[in-house]
This record gives C-alpha cells, structure tokens and sequence, in this order.
C-alpha cells in the first residue's frame, strides 16, 4: 500500500494542470537490478518490449510487476528502483514532465536528485485528491493503443523541436493525462463487465480441471489481457487470487477423493497435479493440519 507522504501535495483541479515536458525518448534498459534514485519531476514510463518490476520506498505492498504494454507513472520526490527481469534488455518509451510548468529543468542532469545536495523546492507538486491521495495511479496494466499513439507523437515532436512544438507536446500530454484518468476509473470499477462471463466460464474450466498446470500467463492471454490486470479482474470476481483459487480447488477435490474412493495416496496426488507423494502431503497438510493418510482414517473409522 502507498504511503501518502509526498512533500509537495497539491489538490487536484483540471483547469489548473498545465503540462511542460523535459525529456521524451524511446531508450534501450539492459537487465539488472537498477538504481536506487529519485527525480525531480514525473515520468511516464511505457514498457514496449519486456518485464520489469518496480520498486518504491513509499510502498509497504512489495514490487509492481510491470509487462510488456504496461504503463508506469513514477512520481517526483519518492524514492524508487527499477529491476529489469528481461534479458538481455527491456524496450522503454520514457516522457520526463512536470504537472504545473514549474519545474525547473535546464538539462537532462537536472532530473535526478543528487542526494548530498537536494533542492526541495524543485520537486514537482503531485495532484492529489479531497482526501490527500494521488489523483493519478502508479501502475496502468495494457493502457489503450491511443495512449500510446499519443506518447510516441510526443517523442516525435520533442526530438524534431520545431517551432511550436512546446503546444503540440503539452496538448498530447493533456490528452494522455484526461484519458488515465478514465482509463483509472474504469480499472477501478469492480469488474470490467465485458469480462465476467468471460472470467466465470474460465473460472468454472479450472474447476473442471484442477490438476493441471494453469498459469497466469496463459490465462491472461485466454481473456487477451496482461497478466498483472489479469490477476486483478480474477480477484475482483472471483474473491482470490488464482493461484489460490487452484489450491482450494485442488483440496476439495482432495477431501473429496480421500473419504470417498480407495484409490492410493500417490494416485490422488498425480491426478491433482503432484509430482510425488512428499510435495502432495505438504500440501494438504499445510491446509488441513493433518496429512492424507490420517485425513482418510478420520472416515473409515466413522
């Protein structure tokens, strides 16, 4: 969970945001654990190609998972560290900006706090809510085509810096802005609707067959949407997380075989997907308190 502990909060008015851009590039992040750092303004980060995971000092929840297709809006002032998972390298689109036009950056070097040397007074002010949160999320899972469209218009204009291309950028960018705002309200809704029936009819696949391997990769891409929002939409609809959801599948399913067939112990724990006997005790032990042979003798005896 995020911390609300930004320096420079400033409540949320559309009519007041006013865009300038530092930086825009496409650039190249070879794998490795990245740098611990933090900047003075706010960056959009859109992962073309690859996985990385992100790390903030704020956020008491662990990790973001970031995919490919993927949009990542890190936040001045807040410390943070970007692990690169994809060898040997991760395709990103990078847009530098500040929300107000009062950011002061003269070159690209102005960006990143020099910890031994920092100037609150730079740090961009973050838009927040009534109620002191941020107005704009960290994390878009599979942001819409025309985001993207937008931000790479934006690389476009930045690096050909004709004249008026100031206008043309801080346009892009507010439309990019007004369009995760509706993108965000409609990742918050409980559920996508287009998506129940779909989800449920899966859901009901797993339950059918829960000795088999079901990855979230592969369950994403059954629904065509990234893995992280993925695991999201099962959450929201379903009450667990899918790797939960086989688990408690695969116990009942358990009990189930225990008590009411003769069929050897090693047998049940292939047919839940177990490779032996040890791996299957674990696990039912772990949920039941018990382990499989005794679970059994609980019903023979009755």
């Amino acid at each position: 969970m995020q911390a609300p502990n930004h320096p420079k909060p400033r409540t949320f008015d559309s009519r007041e945001i006013f865009p300038s851009i530092h930086w825009a590039l496409f650039h190249q992040g070879f794998a490795g654990p990245g740098v611990h750092r933090r900047i003075y303004d706010f960056e959009l980060l859109y992962v073309i190609q690859g996985e990385i995971r992100a790390w903030f000092d704020d956020d008491v929840s662990g990790p973001i998972p970031v995919q490919t297709g993927d949009l990542l809006l890190i936040p001045s002032a807040t410390a943070y560290r970007l692990e690169l998972l994809t060898v040997p390298s991760v395709q990103l689109l990078g847009i530098h900006f500040d929300f107000y036009d009062e950011v002061p950056i003269a070159a690209e070097q102005d960006i990143v706090v020099s910890e031994d040397r920092v100037k609150p007074d730079k740090f961009g002010f973050l838009p927040v809510d009534s109620d002191g949160e941020p107005q704009f999320a960290r994390h878009y899972a599979g942001i819409p085509a025309e985001i993207v469209s937008r931000m790479e218009e934006i690389v476009k204009r930045h690096a050909a810096a004709e004249v008026g291309f100031e206008m043309a950028c801080r346009g892009l960018l507010l439309q990019i802005l007004a369009s995760l705002l509706h993108f965000q309200r409609q990742s918050e809704r409980p559920y996508h609707s287009q998506y129940r029936e779909s989800l449920l009819l899966l859901a009901s696949e797993m339950a059918q067959n829960s000795g088999r391997t079901w990855s979230n990769a592969e369950l994403a891409k059954r629904l065509n949407v990234s893995e992280d929002y993925f695991i999201r939409l099962f959450r929201e609809i379903v009450g667990t997380s899918p790797n939960q959801y086989v688990q408690s599948l695969r116990h009942k399913e358990a009990q189930r075989l225990l008590r009411d067939t003769n069929l050897k112990i090693e047998q049940i724990g292939r047919q839940l997907g177990y490779e032996d006997l040890h791996n299957f005790s674990h696990f039912f032990k772990k949920r039941q308190g018990i382990a499989p042979r005794e679970y059994r003798k609980l019903f023979q005896m009755v």
